[in-house]
């Protein structure tokens, strides 16, 4: 997705060099934010029978990561 200008990525500093030095359509971006950050989405079917398991592993998402 990258490659094709649709979407972005993280790339740790170490394997930034490889992955631009020879792909003139990839640039590399300093984030001037205090810290990466993403928006995770649980999305599952209105008659998921795993919807308990679904809210639990949201719960540990949320105490790991506040």
């Amino acid at each position: 997705m990258v490659a094709g200008n649709m979407g972005v990525t993280l790339v740790p500093k170490m394997a930034l060099l490889s992955l631009v030095k020879n792909n003139k359509e990839l640039q590399a971006s300093h984030l001037n934010e205090p810290s990466p950050h993403r928006r995770i989405a649980m999305i599952t079917r209105l008659n998921y029978a795993g919807v308990e398991s679904i809210e639990l592993l949201m719960d540990l998402f949320k105490k790991s990561l506040n």
